[in-house]
């Protein structure tokens, strides 16, 4: 599979000490440019009446519990293969927002459904000329799906090139369940770990071929496998799996990692374990096959400084580093198929509104403010005045009564 965005990873903590959250990963892959755009926004909306792809964007306060509404507008631009360019999905989210409600389940006249299937029929809700399917609801993470087909099959499924830029919409609906609520909507490749083929093998160093072994395309350069005890090994993407291998994560069974290969020659050549000196920053080659290796046994230590050496610290560099964005000075942290999935993920088209909580407003009436009667100087002075005698009066009574 090939990707049209290609990765770009941002080694943040290159030089430093990288953040414990993740085993060996640095970073979070940075978004790729794409020539595809989503626009997801809030629109006033009634399912009693036809569909209104073309309804203007709303800015209102919504109360919990209320049905709220949103079109999803992607924009393909002339030819653009959606198919072709890696995507496969288009998936529609919620945030504190439940999409699983019977607005979303509209039947052929374009209204809703009485009651609620896995399978949303969205067909009459897309924009003319866009072959949407239908939508498959996900209750493991609040999603309502459309696989994307290729346009040379005729499954249904398929976005056909447009001859000029275009703009398919897509009508939705969720509830609002809390604060800071908010949908979206994704182009995405739908990177997952696919089982393996009958013609997928694992070969040396490996002892014996594990059959229930799957593999994921990271990008254009990248393909992870994963065995059945959990290992990880990383191939570079020729095209023709699976590849060179270049690096082995060794993974617990409950995820943590506690070993890290690298293979200068692929799979048939020599292999180094790659030790991590926090203190210093630097890294341990030690050779765990010598295979191709005239001055090496298994158990040796490549002396730092060496042109061999230099030559495994810049493989590291280039691939586990700058390719992936991982470190092994995160060794002993979690590494789940959701870190690589995330990788394969990143050159994904997203789009997120927030749903503004819904305040109450309360009118406050006019309050008249009546001025007292206004008082002259003369007024003032007797007011004074006697206060005074009244004053005095008190002092000579509790002089009389002593």
């Amino acid at each position: 599979m090939k990707k049209f965005v290609t990765l770009t990873i941002v080694l943040a903590l290159m030089l430093g000490l990288a953040a414990p959250a993740l085993a060996y990963t640095t970073n979070v892959p940075a978004a790729g440019s794409s020539k595809y755009a989503i626009d997801v926004y809030l629109v006033e909306h009634s399912t009693a009446g036809l569909l209104s792809l073309n309804a203007t964007p709303v800015d209102r306060g919504y109360a919990r519990n209320e049905i709220v509404s949103a079109i999803a507008a992607f924009t393909i631009p002339a030819n653009g293969d959606l198919y072709a360019d890696g995507y496969r999905q288009i998936v529609l989210a919620g945030k504190n927002a439940s999409l699983y409600v019977t607005d979303n389940n509209l039947g052929a006249n374009g209204q809703a459904e009485t009651s609620l299937t896995t399978s949303f029929p969205f067909t009459n809700n897309a924009s003319p000329g866009f072959h949407a399917g239908k939508f498959i609801w996900s209750s493991a993470d609040n999603t309502i799906a459309h696989n994307i087909g290729d346009p040379a099959s005729v499954a249904g499924n398929e976005i056909a090139a447009p001859g000029k830029a275009a703009t398919y919409r897509i009508l939705f609906f969720a509830k609002v369940l809390d604060d800071k609520a908010e949908l979206s909507a994704a182009l995405s490749t739908n990177a997952a770990f696919l089982t393996a083929t009958a013609t997928w093998k694992e070969t040396a160093p490996f002892s014996t071929a594990v059959p229930a072994a799957a593999y994921l395309e990271l990008n254009d350069d990248y393909v992870v496998a994963r065995d059945n005890k959990g290992n990880y090994f990383v191939f570079t993407n020729t095209g023709t799996l699976p590849g060179t291998l270049l690096f082995k994560i060794g993974v617990k069974a409950n995820g943590k990692t506690d070993l890290l290969e690298m293979y200068n020659n692929g799979a048939a050549g020599a292999a180094f374990r790659i030790y991590a000196e926090p203190s210093q920053r630097e890294l341990i080659f030690t050779v765990v096959k010598n295979k191709g290796l005239t001055n090496f046994v298994t158990g040796d230590q490549v002396k730092y400084g060496t042109a061999m050496y230099s030559s495994l610290r810049y493989m590291y560099d280039t691939h586990f580093e700058t390719g992936l964005g991982f470190t092994a000075f995160n060794e002993g942290n979690i590494l789940t198929d959701k870190d690589f999935i995330a990788i394969g993920n990143s050159g994904d088209v997203a789009d997120t509104v927030a749903i503004a909580p819904w305040s109450p407003y309360v009118q406050m009436p006019e309050i008249t403010i009546v001025n007292p009667p206004k008082t002259g100087e003369a007024a003032c002075l007797t007011g004074f005045v006697i206060i005074a005698l009244a004053v005095a009066c008190a002092a000579l009574v509790k002089k009389v009564r002593a």
